[in-house]
C-alpha cells in the first residue's frame, strides 16, 4: 500500500488552513483601523472607547482558543476546529456582504476586500481539499 504524494507544499490543507487563520488575523488588523465595532449589533451601541476595548479583548479568548484547537489538540479535535473556522471564513464573507451598506462600514478599499475574499477563498479551499481528501478511496 503507497501513500498518495501530498503534493506541493503551497497547495496542501495545512498551508490552506494557515492561510486562512493568517488573513483573519490581519483582517482583524485592519478592522480596528477600520472601527468594525460601530457595525457589529453586539457592540454598535457603546462608546467608541468602550466598543474598542471590547471588540480587541473579544478577540484574546478567541485567538487562543483556535490556536490550541488547531494546532495543540488531538487530531480529531484540531480538525473539527478547522473545518468550523474555514467554514466561518466563508460565512465572513456573506456577512461583510450583508452590512456593505452599513453607514459605519469603511471596508471599501481593494487592500480590505483583498483580505476579506482571500480569507473566505482558503476558507473554501481548505474545505474543498477535505471533502476531495475524504472521498479519495483509500489505495
Amino acid at each position: 500500500m503507497t501513500t498518495p504524494s501530498p503534493g506541493p507544499v503551497w497547495v496542501n490543507r495545512e498551508t490552506l488552513f494557515m492561510l486562512a487563520f493568517a488573513l483573519m488575523l490581519t483582517h482583524e488588523l485592519d478592522a480596528v483601523a477600520r472601527l468594525e465595532w460601530r457595525v457589529l449589533p453586539l457592540t454598535s451601541w457603546m462608546p467608541d472607547d468602550v466598543g474598542f476595548r471590547a471588540f480587541v479583548a473579544a478577540h484574546v479568548p478567541m485567538v487562543i482558543a483556535i490556536l490550541h484547537w488547531a494546532f495543540r489538540a488531538g487530531v480529531s479535535a484540531g480538525e473539527r476546529l478547522r473545518f468550523w473556522f474555514c467554514l466561518f471564513c466563508v460565512v465572513h464573507v456573506g456577512l461583510h456582504w450583508l452590512f456593505r451598506d452599513h453607514p459605519e462600514y469603511r471596508f471599501n478599499t481593494p487592500f480590505s476586500n483583498a483580505l476579506i475574499w482571500g480569507c473566505g477563498a482558503a476558507g473554501l479551499a481548505w474545505l474543498v481539499a477535505t471533502i476531495a481528501t475524504r472521498r479519495t478511496p483509500a489505495s
